[in-house]
């Protein structure tokens, strides 16, 4: 389990009990903090992990550049990698990515997005057209390989995301269930967009519906869609994106959502938000 956190003393004990995988960081979480502070704290985290694990934390933010800015203020705010792709200044944005995610602790972020660009996708909160690289999946490929092993020389990882593939899907996956109603060719060629990069890398699963695999269960919860995402890309861990949305939290439930990533075969579950601030920490 990686989570998202609002009070400091709340996730030093989680970490201090052994209880989760990973931490995530927003906005809320550097707000009016200094590089140094951050970069304290993470610090503090991990010499907490290491009395218990001789695994480091993952260390997780969402720094795509463009919109998706998480760490910025107090990071530089850079163009879009799409905006990066176009004007062929990937690697330069990897490149800033990575060096300032290194120095405050970070090891893992939420980016490239590889959802292929379509004029039919949503519009509203996820914005996915003005984040897209393209429409072509071999220039999502590419520009995947070129941003991911950018930040691989900083040993961070980066994350396909959002498996697989929303940029056709109409629905904002933050507030209802997608639909991709494709046939197999037609969504091979879309999920071809999230082979490996060639370096260590991680795939997030949306809340979507791909009915000609699994009718009856999101991605970031199906066995089926796990198992034919594995013949695509088999040296990825596959993280889901947060479990705490409301096609989830509210049609499944987190706690069970959770249980049935787990069993489905993904490496990590991810629950940026709780609103309830519900922690069940038992001995």
């Amino acid at each position: 389990m990686i989570v998202g956190f609002r009070n400091e003393s709340e996730i030093l004990n989680l970490v201090r009990r052994n209880k989760i995988a990973g931490v995530y960081f927003t906005s809320r979480n550097v707000h009016n903090k200094t590089k140094d502070e951050i970069k304290e704290f993470i610090q503090k985290l991990q010499d907490e992990r290491s009395k218990y694990s001789e695994n480091k934390l993952l260390i997780m933010a969402d720094q795509e550049g463009g919109i998706v800015s998480h760490l910025s203020p107090p990071l530089t705010k850079t163009i879009s990698i799409k905006d990066a792709w176009q004007n062929g200044s990937m690697l330069e944005i990897a490149d800033i990515h990575g060096q300032e995610m290194k120095e405050l602790g970070f090891n893992i972020n939420l980016g490239p997005v590889a959802d292929l660009d379509s004029a039919y996708g949503a519009g509203g909160y996820s914005q996915i057209s003005s984040r897209s690289v393209s429409g072509k999946a071999s220039d999502v490929n590419e520009a995947a390989k070129q941003y991911c092993m950018g930040l691989s020389k900083y040993k961070i990882s980066c994350t396909l995301k959002h498996f697989p593939g929303i940029g056709e899907v109409p629905q904002d996956t933050h507030f209802e269930l997608g639909r991709i109603e494709k046939d197999y060719d037609d969504l091979s060629y879309q999920t071809s967009a999230f082979t490996s990069p060639g370096v260590d890398h991680y795939v997030m699963f949306s809340h979507v519906l791909i009915t000609s695999i699994d009718p009856d269960h999101p991605a970031s919860v199906s066995q089926k869609v796990v198992k034919y995402f594995k013949e695509i890309n088999q040296s990825a861990k596959i993280i889901t994106d947060d479990i705490s949305m409301l096609p989830i939290s509210k049609n499944i439930g987190t706690k069970k959502a959770y249980l049935q990533s787990i069993e489905a075969g993904v490496d990590y579950v991810l629950i940026s938000y709780d609103k309830d601030l519900i922690y069940l920490l038992s001995d």
